[in-house]
């Protein structure tokens, strides 16, 4: 008999999702909105190659990104990332 997986819902877990946006303004009202309303847990980053170096593989179940930031855009970040 194979073990059932456990899903991030079944274990009361927020789902996670990496926001990336080069304002702190808006990915700040953002994570307030989201997290407090909306139930997720967010991780913002406001340089899109800082969240290159904290991307995990399959921990996030969205991915939020500004299309025009300086040294990488949000289509060239969701290339890398590959989610």
């Amino acid at each position: 008999m194979m073990a059932k997986e456990i899903t991030v819902q079944e274990k009361n877990i927020p789902p996670r999702v990496l926001m990336v946006d080069y304002e702190p303004d808006r990915t700040e009202v953002l994570t307030m909105g989201l997290e407090l309303k909306g139930g997720f847990r967010l991780d913002t980053f406001n340089d899109p190659k800082d969240a290159l170096l904290h991307f995990r593989p399959d921990f996030y179940v969205l991915l939020l990104s500004d299309i025009k930031m300086p040294h990488l855009n949000g289509f060239e970040l969701r290339s890398k990332i590959k989610m």
